[in-house]
């Protein structure tokens, strides 16, 4: 077992977040984070006992490229005979039409769309591919709001999601940790482009705090 792996493992059955006969749906942008997490538990599902289908969600913000993604995500569902289920969701013309925070609205439609499968398709629990580094941004942007102590806690290993659970089984490692995972099983990915861009109260944490905090 890589030592990945091996810390990967030993943090599920830590907290308990996956058991023997769970129906696991993963969340897959087809980015480094998320690909790795599908492969990872590809390698695992007969370890865990388990079965795994992926949900994609098509945000329609950045045209062809992200219809694109969409594809590959189910390319390579249907190349390895994983369940896929995906849609596309006109954020753009939502956000026209109420206004506010698009990131809000695009996390609002897609968990929707998560909660729909998980109840069409009994599901036991939603996976993310959240990691140690998103862990530190969401912590610095909690400190900067000061609205309560609650913010601190940071994003829990497992959470209530409706009548089902969320669980994130890479919160203690690494995004380059995660992304040699993904370099040594030879898989590609989609990169992202709004990713390098600092329109976002995260990405401008990503990546200016947290850089000037590693150095530090």
């Amino acid at each position: 077992m890589h030592r990945f792996e091996h810390r990967v493992v030993a943090y599920i059955k830590e907290h308990r977040l996956v058991v023997p006969g769970d129906k696991l749906l993963i969340a897959c942008s087809g980015g480094v984070d998320s690909m790795a997490l599908l492969s990872f538990f590809q390698q695992f599902q007969q370890y865990f006992q388990i079965e795994i289908a992926v949900a994609h969600v098509d945000h329609m913000l950045r045209g062809e490229t992200s219809a694109q993604d969409r594809a590959f995500v189910e390319a390579y569902c249907h190349e390895h005979g994983i369940p896929v289920n995906s849609c596309a969701i006109p954020i753009a013309a939502i956000h026209e039409q109420e206004g506010g925070n698009s990131q809000a609205i695009c996390r609002r439609e897609r968990y929707q769309f998560f909660e729909q499968l998980m109840r069409a398709h009994t599901f036991t629990k939603l996976v993310t591919a959240h990691h140690a580094d998103d862990q530190l941004e969401s912590m610095l942007m909690a400190l900067t709001k000061a609205s309560s102590l609650n913010g601190l806690k940071g994003i829990l290993p497992i959470r209530s999601f409706g009548k089902y659970f969320v669980i994130r089984p890479f919160l203690m490692v690494t995004k380059a940790e995660v992304g040699e995972y993904l370099h040594n099983r030879a898989l590609t990915f989609r990169e992202d482009a709004s990713n390098a861009k600092d329109d976002y109260t995260r990405n401008r944490f990503r990546h200016h705090i947290v850089p000037l905090l590693k150095h530090e």
